[in-house]
C-alpha cells in the first residue's frame, strides 16, 4: 500500500536519474518503470491503505463459494454398473467420460441439479466479485475492469477483445468438430453431455521413463542447450511423480531461485500422463532458463507467458507422436487428442473469458447481476458456441448452471490466458518445426527473459503480436487441418 506511492512520488525524471547514476538499480528497472506507469491509477496513500486493510473482506465472497461448493453441498448419488457413485466434482470429472450415454446424462443431471439448488447464492457471491472489480476499476480511473486487470501487466485490452472476436469468427470450425464427434461416436444427435468421451481410445501404457524419453525426443527441435539442461534437471531428483497414499492429486511445477525446478505429478501410465509430464517440465525449463539468465528480481514471469512454455512442449509432443504413429488407430488417437485439447483450451476458455466480459460489462452499465441473470448470460454463450440454434448440439437448460462450477471466475480475467497461451505455443512450435529462420532463437530468448520485459512486449520481441487477429486465425486453421486429416483417415480403407 505504501511502496508504490513512494516510488511514484519521485517522478519519472528523478527515477531515471537514479538509474543512470547507480548501475545496481538496473535489476529493479522494470519494477520501477511499471510503478511509474501505474501512477495515474494509484489513489492517495490513505485510500490505498484502506483498500489493503479491506482486502480480506473483499475476498471473502470467494471463500463463501469455496465453502458452499466443497463442504456444504449435498452431492447426489447415482447407480453406475450396480455401484453407487457420489457425483461430486471429482467423480463428475471422471464419469462424464463414461461410454454409456445414459450414464453421462444421469451424471450431468445429478451434478448440475445439485449446483442449481444454490443458483441464488452463487449469484450473490460471483455478483459481488464482479461488482467489486467494476467499482475498483472506476476508482482507479480505468475505462473498464478488463483494462484494469490486463493493465497491471501492461497488456493491451485489445488482446482480450481480439481473442473473443476471432473465436466468434471461428465458431463454424467448432461446430464442424461437434459434427465430426457425433459421427465418430455414432450418435443420432448431440447433447452437452456428449462432449467428453474420447473420440478414439488407446490401451497402450507408458512408464515414467517412457514419458521422459518421449519428452526429450519431442523437444529435440529446441536445440542442444535446451536438451542438455532438460537432462540435467531431470536427474536432479526434484520430481515426485507417482501416486501414493495421502498424496494430493493433480500436477504442477514450482521454482525456487538458485535451485532446480520442483515438479509434482501423479503419473497414471496413460498418454495424458505423458502429455502432463511434458507440460510440467515445460514450466520447469522456463524456470530453469529464466533463473540462469536473470537476477532474482526479474527471474519470475507472468502467467501470460508461463503457459506458453508448457503448452509448446505439449504441441511438440503431439507432433512427435503423430509422426511416430505406425497404425491408423494410433494416428487417429493422437489427432483426436490434439483436437480435444484445442477445443478445451482455445474455444472453451475463450467462452469463459467472454462470460466474464459480458458480466462485467453488464455491471458497468448498472445492471443487477443475480443467479438467474448469470445463468441467462452463460446459457446464451453455451448455445452460441455449441450451435444450439443450428441444430449442432442441444443445450439442456439445466446445464446452463455450469458457470457456478467454475472457480476461476473468482479471479477475474484469468482464464483467457489459457486460450492466448495455446495460441502463442502453436505459433512458436510451428515456426520451430518448419525451421523458420530465427524462430528457435526467439523462443529461447522469450524463456530466458523471465520477467525482465512486460509479457505482451516479450512476445512481440519474439515476433508475435497477440493484439492482432493473425495468431488466432492460425489456431482455427490448424483445427480445420487436423479434422481434414481425421476425415481422410476415417474414409481410408
Amino acid at each position: 500500500a505504501w511502496v508504490e506511492p513512494e516510488i511514484q512520488s519521485l517522478g519519472e525524471a528523478k527515477v531515471a536519474a537514479f538509474l543512470k547514476a547507480e548501475p545496481g538499480l538496473k535489476k529493479h528497472a522494470e519494477h520501477l518503470r511499471n510503478s511509474l506507469r501505474q501512477a495515474r491509477h494509484t489513489l492517495s496513500a490513505e485510500t490505498e491503505g484502506a483498500l489493503a486493510a479491506l482486502a480480506p473482506v473483499r475476498s471473502a465472497t470467494g471463500d463463501v463459494r469455496t465453502l458452499l461448493f466443497n463442504a456444504n453441498t449435498r452431492w447426489p448419488e447415482i447407480t453406475v454398473g450396480g455401484k453407487a457413485e457420489r457425483v461430486d466434482d471429482t467423480r463428475y470429472g471422471l464419469l462424464r467420460q463414461h461410454p454409456d450415454r445414459a450414464v453421462r446424462k444421469q451424471v450431468f443431471d445429478a451434478f448440475f441439479g445439485a449446483i442449481g439448488q444454490y443458483e441464488d447464492t452463487y449469484g450473490v457471491t460471483l455478483g459481488n466479485v464482479v461488482q467489486d472489480d467494476t467499482t475498483l476499476a472506476k476508482l482507479r480511473r480505468y475505462p473498464s475492469a478488463v483494462a484494469m486487470s490486463l493493465g497491471a501487466e501492461d497488456i493491451p485490452e485489445a488482446v482480450y477483445r481480439t481473442l473473443v472476436a476471432e473465436v466468434h469468427q471461428g465458431l463454424p470450425t467448432l461446430h464442424r468438430y461437434f459434427k465430426l464427434r457425433q459421427k465418430m461416436l455414432g450418435l443420432p444427435d448431440l447433447h452437452y453431455y456428449d462432449i467428453y468421451p474420447a473420440l478414439v481410445t488407446q490401451t497402450k501404457t507408458y512408464s515414467l521413463d517412457d514419458a521422459a524419453a518421449l519428452t526429450l525426443a519431442a523437444t529435440q527441435p529446441l536445440g542442444e542447450d535446451y536438451q542438455t539442461l532438460l537432462k540435467t534437471t531431470l536427474q536432479a531428483n526434484t520430481m515426485h511423480a507417482l501416486p501414493s497414499p495421502g498424496k494430493s492429486g493433480g500436477a504442477y511445477q514450482d521454482g525456487v531461485y538458485g535451485a532446480p525446478p520442483f515438479v509434482f505429478l501423479n503419473h497414471q501410465g496413460d498418454f495424458e500422463s505423458v502429455s502432463t509430464f511434458a507440460h510440467e517440465w515445460g514450466h520447469g525449463m522456463h524456470t530453469a532458463m529464466a533463473n540462469r539468465a536473470q537476477p532474482y528480481e526479474t527471474a519470475g514471469y507472468s502467467l501470460f507467458v508461463a503457459e506458453v512454455a508448457s503448452t509448446a512442449n505439449e504441441v511438440l509432443l503431439s507432433d512427435h507422436m503423430q509422426r511416430q504413429a505406425t497404425t491408423k488407430a494410433d494416428k487417429l488417437f493422437q489427432l483426436g487428442h490434439a483436437l480435444e485439447r484445442l477445443r478445451g483450451t482455445f474455444f472453451r476458455q475463450a467462452m469463459f473469458g467472454e462470460f466474464e466480459l459480458n458480466t462485467h460489462d453488464a455491471a458497468a452499465k448498472g445492471e443487477a447481476l443475480n443467479g438467474k441473470r448469470m445463468t441467462e448470460i452463460y446459457c446464451q454463450l453455451l448455445k452460441d458456441y455449441h450451435g444450439d440454434a443450428a441444430g449442432v448440439m442441444k443445450i439442456d437448460p439445466l446445464y446452463c448452471q455450469e458457470w457456478a462450477f467454475i472457480p476461476h471466475f473468482y479471479r477475474p480475467f484469468y482464464v483467457y490466458q489459457y486460450a492466448t497461451s495455446i495460441t502463442a505455443a502453436l505459433h512458436f512450435a510451428e515456426d520451430i518445426l518448419s525451421a523458420k529462420p530465427g524462430a528457435r532463437e526467439n523462443y529461447l530468448k522469450l524463456l530466458a527473459a523471465g520477467g525482465s520485459v512486460p509479457p505482451y512486449q516479450a512476445l512481440k520481441n519474439a515476433g508475435l503480436d497477440m493484439a492482432t487477429p493473425a495468431p488466432y486465425r492460425a489456431v482455427i486453421q490448424r483445427i480445420d487441418k487436423i479434422m481434414d486429416e481425421m476425415e481422410a483417415l476415417l474414409t481410408a480403407p
